[in-house]
């Protein structure tokens, strides 16, 4: 699962058939490319290389490319992430976007998005998960700037997969995981983490493999795609430091008596809804994937926040 291996990543290239991925330099535009390029010619750009912004741009280098697969990587926040981040709501987001969206129409490109939990309030009742037609209304700045981006997908695309997806790990760059570790080596007190946030932790890798699945099935329409199951923070923690026998305490406190007006709400949890009614989830518990990924990679991650460390 976490090798990467040629063989994990079956099929044969089809001659002509290319993927076009704007952002490749985000977690799910670098794993996916893995699996694409595998089958298709992938051409792959940073957002800062493509200017999404110029209409003419986009419909003229679309043309050029002339992609069976239009690939838009977001970046996917961490159960850490603060009410309001320092996010601007900016003219690229929905014009962009939709510019993107409208050069996959006029040429035939099945776009893909990548969105996040935060398009909802995250204050239904907990255990209630959210599924896909539930009514998002973000209150954060983050969860605005993914709703602006799925709305212009729904406006302008004609085949679309929009992938909602959260609280993701992945073995490079930071992630929530590593900052738990990071706690439970840089703090000599309890690590202190929040009993009333929840979500699913999800490996990157997963995602992408669910992401082909989806294609593989010629499938349409709006997704949510998590690792089975849920906890809380302070729960992940207490299974991801049993994993890898590192003795630290977890003190669980309540956010809501902290600073009620600061917390971020505390449910996002989403239900693979649509992935079970189509019989293509292939979605697995949080539990199996992180703990073959700290089996994998746990080592290397401690020994990398160490020499950070010095």
């Amino acid at each position: 699962l976490l090798t990467h291996s040629q063989a994990q990543i079956k099929g044969e290239r089809e001659e002509g058939l290319k993927v076009l991925i704007v952002g490749v330099e985000e977690t799910l535009g670098e794993i996916s490319k893995l699996f694409l390029e595998r089958e298709y010619e992938v051409v792959a750009y940073k957002r800062s290389e493509y200017n999404l912004l110029r209409w003419d741009h986009v419909i003229m280098s679309m043309g050029r490319i002339n992609p069976k697969i239009t690939f838009l990587s977001q970046f996917v926040e961490d159960p850490f992430i603060s009410l309001n981040p320092d996010v601007e709501l900016t003219r690229e987001v929905h014009d962009g976007v939709r510019n993107l969206a409208q050069g996959a129409s006029r040429y035939d490109s099945k776009i893909i998005l990548i969105s996040s939990e935060m398009v909802f309030d995250g204050k239904k009742p907990y255990p209630q998960p959210y599924f896909e037609e539930d009514r998002t209304a973000p209150n954060t700045k983050a969860g605005q700037v993914k709703l602006e981006t799925e709305i212009a997908i729904l406006e302008n695309a004609m085949d679309f997969l929009i992938i909602r997806t959260g609280w993701m790990y992945h073995p490079f760059g930071q992630n929530f995981v590593k900052v738990i570790l990071k706690k439970a080596l840089a703090e000599k007190q309890p690590v202190m983490l929040p009993s009333n946030r929840y979500g699913s932790p999800t490996l990157s890798y997963r995602v992408a493999m669910q992401i082909k699945r989806l294609l593989d099935s010629d499938a349409r329409g709006i997704y949510h795609v998590t690792s089975e199951g849920f906890c809380n923070l302070a729960d992940c923690a207490r299974f991801i430091f049993q994993c890898l026998n590192i003795t630290a305490e977890v003190e669980e406190y309540d956010e809501d008596d902290t600073n009620p007006k600061e917390v971020l709400p505390g449910n996002w949890i989403l239900e693979n809804k649509n992935l079970k009614a189509e019989f293509i989830n292939i979605m697995v518990p949080w539990e199996d994937d992180l703990k073959t990924f700290l089996q994998n990679y746990g080592p290397k991650l401690l020994q990398s926040i160490k020499n950070d460390m010095k």
